[in-house]
Order: C-alpha cells, then sequence, then structure tokens
C-alpha cells in the first residue's frame, strides 16, 4: 500500500496485540467516529477465533489499511487486512 495515509491507533489492545487503521485524510472525519467500533469487532474476533481453533493469535499487530481504488473488497494476510476504501462508512 502507497500513499499518504494517516494513522488511527487503538489504545485498548487485547494481549498486547498492537491495532491501528490507516486510511486517506480525506476519509479520516469519517473513519474517526467509526474507529473504536472497528477496533472493539477486530479484538472480539480475534478472541473468539483464538478459544475457537485453541491457538493464540500468532502476530503482534493487527492492522487495517482501507485503501482507494482496491479492486477486492478485502484482504487478509497476516496482521494486516485490506479493505477497499468505499467500506468506511460516510453517513451516519
Amino acid at each position: 500500500v502507497a500513499g499518504n495515509y494517516k494513522e488511527i491507533v487503538s489504545k485498548n489492545n487485547h494481549k498486547n496485540i498492537a491495532m491501528s487503521l490507516y486510511a486517506r485524510e480525506s476519509l479520516m472525519k469519517h473513519l474517526e467516529p467509526q474507529a473504536e467500533e472497528i477496533f472493539l469487532i477486530h479484538r472480539e474476533s480475534i478472541k473468539f477465533y483464538e478459544g475457537f481453533f485453541g491457538v493464540e493469535y500468532p502476530f503482534k499487530k493487527c492492522d487495517s489499511v482501507f485503501a482507494v481504488e482496491y479492486n477486492m473488497g478485502a484482504m487478509e494476510n497476516p496482521g494486516c487486512i485490506l479493505y477497499n476504501d468505499r467500506f468506511v462508512w460516510r453517513d451516519k
């Protein structure tokens, strides 16, 4: 992922797994109000899958990048999930 992306860092982490959200600066006004809910969903998902599989999350981070014109809906990679930035809700 390349470009000028801004970062939102989670203040509440599960088992010291660092989490950040990245998006274009122009999307930050829409992403910031949603950030804590996105972090909560990621923390709860990690907890669920750790219990389901009986294996702890093996990475030190779990970042999410909302990329412009990303041609897939989303792509899960170790430690980084890529989303098309159309998934940043722009309405309240």
